[in-house]
């Protein structure tokens, strides 16, 4: 019987300053609508009114808002990234890992979306697909403690102990007083 353990989900929407020039971070979502009538073509009023969906748990708007800065720039990784997000809370999974696919092969050092597609191997039970995501998401930015964490956990679903408690004494390395990570370290080292 496999464990059941809560992963550590952290959504991260990447800007690019270029599209902040028409339209800045912070507006209501009627504000980026009235911007979008006006100007259909306003590639940050889509993306970021598709966060401001995505941040109100509004996740089919937020699809049709990065589809749109997609359509207007094909070869965007952080929106496939973004949409891929929005598509794993939908617990679509399989559409989620396609984007994070198209992000990754876009800009293939681009660590977050690893994270972020190792999280929808995980939700999906898919674990070793998870683990060689969150080990080519810390090989890309070593200081990435949500991942050694969520690694950490899949390796105490497998039953890779020792692999689990040296994640988890990773994440203290970049994040000494985590209580959390702290608690899983406990617990493993209880077992």
């Amino acid at each position: 019987m496999k464990k059941k353990l809560c992963f550590i989900v952290y959504a991260f929407f990447i800007v690019v300053g270029i599209f902040a020039q028409s339209t800045q971070p912070g507006k209501t979502i009627e504000e980026y609508s009235r911007i979008i009538k006006q100007n259909p073509d306003d590639i940050g009023a889509y993306l970021y009114r598709g966060i401001a969906y995505y941040e109100k748990e509004d996740f089919d708007n937020a699809i049709s808002d990065f589809t749109q800065v997609i359509r207007l720039i094909p070869a965007y990784p952080d929106a496939y990234n973004n949409r891929g997000l929005a598509y794993n809370s939908k617990e679509d999974y399989d559409n989620a890992i396609a984007d994070f696919n198209q992000a990754i092969r876009l800009d293939p050092n681009f660590s977050l979306a690893y994270r972020n597609r190792a999280f929808s191997y995980a939700n999906k039970g898919v674990y070793e697909r998870a683990i060689a995501d969150f080990s080519q998401a810390v090989k890309l930015d070593s200081k990435d403690a949500w991942a050694f964490e969520n690694r950490g956990l899949l390796y105490e679903i497998i039953g890779n102990k020792n692999q689990a408690i040296s994640d988890y004494e990773a994440v203290l390395r970049i994040v000494p007083n985590n209580t959390r990570v702290k608690q899983h370290l406990e617990r493993v080292r209880s077992q």
